[in-house]
């Protein structure tokens, strides 16, 4: 199952930052809230992208995924 970010709405400032880097359109504003809609057909939610993370000024998007880069040993 997709797991969607998770948005802190008391954080949230409605920058607009994450809705314009989403490469799939899942973010948007309905009724001054930021709101996530996965679409039955995007195919980038399942990448794990976590650009909106990255980009949000206000830290109020956290994605519930983290990917750790181990150096393999000789």
């Amino acid at each position: 199952m997709l797991q969607m970010p998770v948005i802190d709405h008391e954080k949230c400032n409605l920058c607009k930052l994450c809705i314009d880097i989403c490469p799939c359109g899942v973010i948007s504003i309905i009724d001054n809230v930021v709101t996530l809609s996965c679409k039955k057909d995007c195919f980038d939610c399942g990448k794990w992208c976590v650009l909106c993370e990255e980009v949000c000024p206000a830290s109020a998007i956290s994605c519930p995924i983290e990917i750790v880069v181990e150096e393999l040993q000789k």
